[in-house]
């Protein structure tokens, strides 16, 4: 039985060339014309860009645009678009009909799904993993290793950072911070602008609030479990109530500016800092809203939460 063989859709020019990282790579030019909708139409007889070979590139209307270099090990499928001036790392694999935006950035032994969407001048982190029809925004930065999970979305200039995780259809708004190895659960939302410290848990179908800013090793199941007020005083301040566990409890923690502490250190902070001012009555007269959120409205412990506390206490009576 004979193969049927794919009609090919570009080919490698043996008379334009050049070398990159020590390897000659060959400009591609375009055997039919390829049209991947929204006015992007690639002309039979147009040239792109560079390759080491065709492994680089499917034949199945793939396409690399500009002086985009593509070599070693790194594989573009079925349908891909490589805008101009992005840059592909070695090892890199750009899944089926996914579209990388001009000046845009992949790491060496990044993965990007099927179908998804990586903006104008964003960076993809060594070995990040971009799930199938995510869309990362224009300028957007997702650092080392973490993942977006399928149909995730990532606002234009947010920061993803090293080992964190972003669940399925989550949504990161613009300029967000995620820390790093933070985990933000499928479906949750956080806000234009908002910060999530390293190691923080967001859960799923939580939504974090414009602005918020959430700490270090913060512990949100719900959207409850986290309250914004603000502008506030006269720096006009975002403050941000949220939960964490320490030590086997749940804790409530204030973060305004660079201060962070509990409840009662918040009100120590402002009479040190504002004495008697009417700025000092308007942040304290928030207090008993803090108050009432944090006793009656955040989550409780989590079995997985009170196991967690009793295999830390157990490794650290080993360690004493």
């Amino acid at each position: 039985m004979s193969e049927t063989k794919t009609q090919k859709t570009y080919k490698l020019l043996n008379t334009d060339t050049k070398i990159h990282l020590g390897r000659t790579l060959y400009r591609i030019q375009a055997l039919v014309e390829i049209d991947f909708g929204g006015g992007e139409v690639v002309h039979k007889g147009d040239k792109g860009g560079y390759l080491e070979s065709e492994a680089n590139l499917s034949q199945a209307e793939a396409w690399v645009f500009g002086e985009v270099a593509i070599v070693g090990e790194t594989s573009i499928c079925d349908g891909a678009s490589i805008g101009n001036g992005a840059r592909i790392g070695n090892g890199a694999s750009i899944g089926n009909e996914a579209i990388i935006g001009n000046g845009a950035r992949i790491g060496n032994g990044a993965i990007i799904g099927n179908g998804a969407i990586i903006g104008d001048w964003a960076s993809i982190g060594n070995g990040a993993i971009i799930g199938d029809w995510a869309s990362i925004g224009n300028g957007a930065s997702i650092c080392d290793r973490a993942i977006i999970c399928d149909r995730a979305r990532i606002g234009n200039g947010a920061s993803i950072g090293d080992w964190a995780s972003i669940g399925d259809w989550a949504s990161i708004c613009d300029r967000a911070i995620i820390g790093n190895g933070a985990r933000i659960g499928d479906r949750a939302r956080i806000g234009n602008g908002a910060s999530i410290g390293n190691g923080a848990s967001i859960g799923d179908w939580a939504s974090i609030g414009n602005g918020a800013g959430i700490g270090n090793g913060a512990s949100i199941l719900t959207t409850l479990d986290h309250l914004i007020f603000g502008p506030i005083g006269s720096a006009g301040r975002i403050c941000t109530l949220f939960r964490k566990v320490v030590s086997g409890r749940v804790v409530a923690l204030v973060r305004a500016g660079c201060f962070e502490g509990t409840i009662d250190e918040f009100a120590y902070e402002v009479k040190q800092t504002h004495g008697e001012t009417d700025i000092a009555k308007e942040y304290l007269s928030i207090l008993p809203l803090l108050r009432f959120r944090a006793q009656f409205r955040f989550s409780e412990l989590t079995e997985e939460e009170k196991q967690s506390a009793n295999e830390a206490k157990a490794e650290s009576e080993v360690r004493s």
